[in-house]
């Protein structure tokens, strides 16, 4: 599937999309929010649950590598060094 048929689709089918074909690679937390991000093929996928009710708030997906940058910022690399 391709950036533009995921955006096609229903927030319903978005999600399970997302469940029957991604690859979480990385979680992060702001505020109230969960932020959990998938990868799914060419493009990533952006899940944004409000922390309270475990609810879905949007999907966005995006194929930039500078979308991934808050992410990033939480891997420690020290080992590697």
């Amino acid at each position: 599937m391709t950036l533009h048929q995921f955006n096609q689709l229903s927030e319903a089918e978005k999600a399970n999309y997302i469940w029957d074909n991604g690859d979480m690679v990385a979680v992060r937390y702001n505020d109230d929010k969960a932020f959990l991000l998938y990868q799914l093929g060419a493009f990533y996928a952006e899940v944004v649950y409000r922390n309270e009710g475990s609810k879905i708030e949007f999907i966005d997906a995006f194929v930039s590598t500078g979308q991934l940058d808050p992410y990033l910022e939480n891997i420690d690399i020290s080992e590697l060094l």
